[in-house]
């Protein structure tokens, strides 16, 4: 059984830092849940992210994680009208969380 690697589109913002970060590190920072945002802050500390130094393509991207949380799990609606549900994973349009 030949088990062949999967390749960025077939597991999106999984991966590695060549994922969708660039789409999604447009976030504006009042669009991003408290956590993310802490742990933007955090990720340059070596005791939260052992990968600091390691800018390498294998490296984990911990911002790209939490990207992929807010807009892979969480629910999101169309910028243009809140009562419009975003489908997972929305690239094609901007998107919010929804307030809570």
């Amino acid at each position: 059984m030949n088990e062949e690697t999967p390749t960025n589109e077939e597991t999106p913002l999984l991966s590695s830092r060549r994922l969708d970060e660039t789409y999604y590190s447009e976030d504006e920072a009042s669009n991003m849940t408290l956590g993310r945002r802490i742990a933007r802050h955090l990720c340059n500390n070596k005791w939260y992210n052992p990968h600091v130094n390691n800018k390498s393509e294998e490296a984990p991207s911990l911002d790209a994680a939490w990207a992929y949380f807010e807009h892979v799990t969480l629910g999101r609606h169309l910028k243009r009208d809140a009562s419009l549900k975003a489908e997972t994973g929305e690239k094609n349009e901007p998107t919010l969380l929804y307030s809570v």
